[in-house]
């Protein structure tokens, strides 16, 4: 990417205590195309001997499981749906756009990445928002 132009973060709480599941919306201007695209990443954060960890990917089996879980949470819907959204409404409205997608074989949909191995476990509610 060019650059960023907004970044909106939304939390949920993660599978063990002190830790979080946290999915960022950014609005990236790419290098090739100058428009600004909605992106969604998700990360697990979480606090393992002190030091807290950002991590998109190697957590353990029951953490990726609830990040599953929470990702059926009406919020985060809502949150992929809108995205998603935009990016089709992008694509149908900015012609060097739709074309930046068709030569890079992207289909312009969120996909919510595996993310950190924290320490012990916490609440199962995937509706247990923290802000």
């Amino acid at each position: 990417y060019k650059s960023i132009d907004k970044i909106d973060v939304y939390t949920i709480d993660g599978y063990y205590p002190d830790s979080y599941i946290v999915y960022t919306l950014t609005e990236e201007r790419l290098k090739d195309v100058d428009v600004a695209v909605p992106i969604l990443y998700c990360y697990y954060v979480s606090t393992v001997m002190g030091r807290l960890c950002v991590s998109r990917t190697d957590v353990k089996t029951e953490v990726k499981a609830y990040m599953t879980n929470t990702s059926n949470n009406p919020g985060i819907i809502d949150l992929v749906n809108e995205v998603n959204e935009r990016c089709e409404k992008l694509k149908a409205e900015n012609a060097e756009y739709s074309e930046f997608i068709k030569t890079r074989n992207l289909d312009g949909t969120t996909k919510t990445p595996p993310t950190t191995e924290p320490p012990q476990p916490q609440s199962t509610d995937p509706n247990a928002a923290v802000g």
